[in-house]
């Protein structure tokens, strides 16, 4: 069931590229077996948010001091802009990119986010968090939460956004 909708998904990023710019060079057999790993990030859940897309947004992550605090923060999203289909092209590349992850990574360091992109797909979503003192993206819905450690790529894609 899984490598089914990963198999769509690469499919539905292949049929993307060709309505926009070419941004992956791989057919679709070719990212499944080269990025085997890539079903440890993603539920079915998630998947079928992506199968459904609708909308890909982000947003900056500011701590805010509390009213009536001196010392308490808590975060608050701003809207930075809605991605466009070249875009999430280009993100879904990175993400679906073995490469772009430290799996070897085991350390538990402390996730404060600053960026957060937010997918909506049918009547479902689910966010994507990036901190970026630790370089770890988080993937994140009603379910739980994954944390990565990630690589060089990703974390420039983040910090550009």
């Amino acid at each position: 069931m899984k490598k089914t909708r990963i198999l769509t998904l690469f499919l539905f990023l292949g049929l993307m590229s060709c309505k926009c710019a070419k941004v992956n060079s791989q057919s679709t057999d070719e990212l499944l077996v080269s990025n085997p790993k890539i079903a440890q990030v993603f539920s079915d859940k998630q998947l079928v948010v992506i199968d459904a897309l609708t909308s890909v947004d982000v947003f900056n992550i500011v701590p805010q001091l509390v009213n009536g605090t001196k010392d308490r923060y808590s975060n608050k999203t701003k809207y930075i802009k809605k991605l466009d289909e070249k875009e999430i092209i280009h993100l879904f590349n990175l993400v679906l990119d073995d490469a772009n992850y430290d799996w070897d990574f085991k350390d538990n360091l402390p996730f404060s986010p600053t960026a957060q992109i937010l997918l909506k797909g049918g009547n479902h979503q689910f966010m994507f968090l990036y901190s970026e003192s630790t370089g770890q993206m988080s993937v994140i819905d009603i379910e739980g939460q994954q944390v990565f450690k990630i690589n060089e790529k990703l974390i420039d894609y983040f910090n550009k956004i």
